[in-house]
């Protein structure tokens, strides 16, 4: 059975030195992971959708899950997969 620990940091800096030093732990059998992440809650801001699908293009990756709707969702991982302009 997993076990699920949410851990917050007010520092995103801080928050990925901790997790790589989990990783450290795993790579030296301290500790058993499975997956290890980091999220970070910036201040809301507007966004323009077609800058930020032209600056992810090409970098590959699979959405696990979103609340974009089905069209959009697809339009972001067709960026993602595809090939970055020249």
């Amino acid at each position: 059975m997993s076990t699920l620990v949410a851990i917050a940091y007010k520092d995103p800096y801080r928050a990925e030195e901790v997790r790589i030093m989990l990783r450290k732990m795993h790579r030296d059998y301290l500790v058993d992971i499975d997956d290890a992440v980091v999220a970070v809650k910036d201040d809301v801001r507007t966004a323009n959708p077609e800058r930020v699908l032209e600056e992810l293009k090409g970098t590959g990756g699979a959405i696990l899950k979103s609340s974009l709707s089905h069209e959009d969702e697809a339009r972001l991982q067709k960026a993602l997969s595809a090939g970055k302009a020249a």
